[in-house]
């Protein structure tokens, strides 16, 4: 006994004409425009991600131009009556004069000179010989350039479609030939319409809450979502065909039950680490993917962002009436900056779990990271504070208004907990302590001129880095403890075991680029210091003083654990 094959509803339901077409009206005016007036170029070019309905449209444009009436006296319509011999055979791929062409399986330029020759002879039934070529830009760089003759200057009867995912892989000279529709996304709304429109056609009963689910999931492509519906069709079959709730399509999708993930949301706003570990906990116990239930959160981050700023949001339709209700009760009481901060640590921890050999371990680590972060005051409100109390009860040496400050400091407090918090872009904390570390400089000018000798050993290293002489200038940086320094003759303690070579290489050097003969000492007393040594100093030295600023103080005392670091400009290291 024979079972008639299951035609899955993405086929069934494709559209057969313009009108048809779900969420491309601008795709849909212009070609109907263009085949009413008889203005339809003789190559077009569909561009869109998959499911949104280019090869579909491609058959449409091909019945269009071939339909001839269920009287058998039509001409070319936008709308194709779908009853004609020519409708029915390019329907089921069948018309000779339709030819439909995988460019992925067929990519060498022996494929694109059998469509040329093919090309030359007129349709056999049709008006016009249509060639169809699906991801067109997997054509090779051969093929394309065979194509292009016959692509700008084609015969009558000859038309081509084009349809590809990837445009920037198509030569500018394929493109200049054709015109372009770019297909968009197809918005979650209209998929959700469409798909409760499906259902009530099958007779399935669907909540609205599962099919704003499904039409989230299909990010766009209406293909996608259909194949999902699909599915839920099969899983409320095998549930005794009770119909299509959202429990189900969760558990079909692996996607995490919406009061779950809120309940998460709260717990890591409010800093809750315990809360939040258990409720994670339950959630791996019962399954969950730690990847999936992050990559959740951040889309309910986003999606709050959105409500945050547009007030319309309140009106998706493809979120459920308490999830609407339950996202404007947590957004009250936050900012744009909170939500921002938890997409970009989120986002951040989301990368690091796709590393880690232990996924449930790290998005547990990830929350607790966040819930630390979470309970710091806004670094907005700290400058203000450290601001008024140093104005308030400092010593006047170092403060300042802030319509006086400007530019960017060199200093930037490290947190101990992987956040560097920066205040290179605050102007009020530049003048209070940039005098203090920044007024002098570090080297001496020097000149790239060779003949003009540095009258110092440190402006002598910098003048050996200016020429490219980088490993001995960093080794004299580094190793030699200069006693005595003039123009010609160099005093310095040197470990000979490991740089016995330096001062020959040294006084070598030095005669080439100042064209003197100069004298290198080295002795076995230990005394002086190396640049380094030096360099660290100043630094330590600066960094005290900068601790003495009241403004800094306070700031200190507000991350105890922070370190202070000099940022020295680029210019000054050497």
């Amino acid at each position: 006994m024979s079972q008639k094959s299951y035609t899955v509803l993405a086929r069934r339901y494709r559209p057969t004409r313009l009108d048809d077409l779900v969420g491309q009206e601008l795709l849909q005016k212009t070609l109907t425009e263009a085949i009413n007036q008889n203005h339809l170029p003789h190559a077009i070019l569909l561009h869109g991600i998959r499911g949104v309905g280019k090869t579909t449209t491609a058959r449409i444009i091909a019945r269009a131009l071939n339909c001839v009436g269920a009287d058998g006296n039509g001409s070319i319509t936008p709308n194709p009556c779908g009853v004609c011999a020519s409708c029915k055979d390019i329907q089921d791929d069948r018309h000779l004069d339709v030819i439909e062409m995988d460019a992925a399986s067929r990519t060498g330029v022996d494929d694109i000179r059998e469509v040329i020759e093919s090309a030359r002879y007129k349709a056999v039934k049709g008006r016009f010989k249509i060639f169809i070529i699906d991801e067109v830009h997997m054509l090779s760089k051969s093929a394309f350039n065979a194509l292009l003759k016959t692509l700008e200057e084609p015969p009558a009867h000859v038309k081509f479609i084009f349809a590809t995912t990837e445009i920037r892989k198509i030569p500018d000279t394929i493109l200049s030939r054709c015109m372009r529709f770019d297909l968009k996304r197809i918005e979650p709304a209209v998929i959700l319409a469409h798909l409760a429109a499906l259902c009530a056609q099958e007779g399935i009963t669907a909540s609205n809450e599962a099919l704003g689910l499904i039409a989230r999931a299909g990010d766009g492509s209406m293909r996608d979502a259909l194949s999902l519906l699909d599915q839920a069709i099969a899983l409320s079959l095998s549930n005794n065909g009770d119909g299509i709730t959202e429990e189900r399509v969760r558990e079909m999708l692996g996607a995490t039950a919406r009061d779950h993930i809120f309940s998460l949301l709260m717990a890591l706003f409010k800093g809750d680490a315990a809360t939040l570990l258990t409720l994670s906990e339950s959630l791996f116990l019962d399954g969950a993917d730690p990847l999936l239930l992050l990559q959740e959160i951040l889309e309910s981050i986003y999606w709050l962002t959105c409500l945050k700023t547009m007030p319309k949001m309140k009106e998706d339709a493809t979120w459920s009436k308490a999830d609407r209700e339950q996202g404007l009760a947590l957004i009250e009481g936050l900012g744009l900056a909170a939500l921002a901060r938890a997409w970009q640590m989120l986002s951040k921890g989301y990368e690091e779990i796709q590393k880690n050999p232990l996924p449930k371990q790290a998005c547990q680590m990830i929350f607790v990271r966040f819930c630390h972060l979470s309970t710091l005051p806004p670094l907005e409100k700290i400058i203000e504070s450290a601001s008024n109390r140093s104005m308030g009860g400092g010593d006047g040496q170092h403060t300042q208004t802030a319509s006086s400050m400007h530019s960017a400091s060199p200093v930037v407090l490290n947190k101990v907990s992987d956040t560097t918090v920066s205040v290179l872009n605050k102007p009020t904390f530049v003048e209070a302590i940039s005098a203090d570390i920044i007024s002098d400089k570090t080297i001496a000018e020097t000149t790239s001129d060779a003949f003009i000798i540095p009258d110092t050993f440190e402006g002598l290293v910098h003048f050996l880095h200016e020429k490219r002489e980088i490993l001995l200038a960093t080794h004299l940086e580094n190793e030699a403890r200069v006693t005595a320094y003039r123009v010609g003759e160099i005093t310095m303690n040197l470990d000979t075991n490991r740089f016995g070579q330096l001062p020959t290489q040294l006084r070598k050097m030095l005669h080439t680029l100042t064209n003197i003969e100069w004298t290198i000492n080295v002795t076995s007393v230990m005394s002086g210091t190396t640049l380094i040594e030096n360099r660290e100093a100043a630094i330590t030295a600066k960094i005290h003083h900068a601790k003495e600023n009241p403004f800094l103080a306070e700031f200190l005392k507000e991350f105890p654990h922070s370190t202070l670091t000099l940022m020295e400009p680029e210019h000054a290291r050497n």
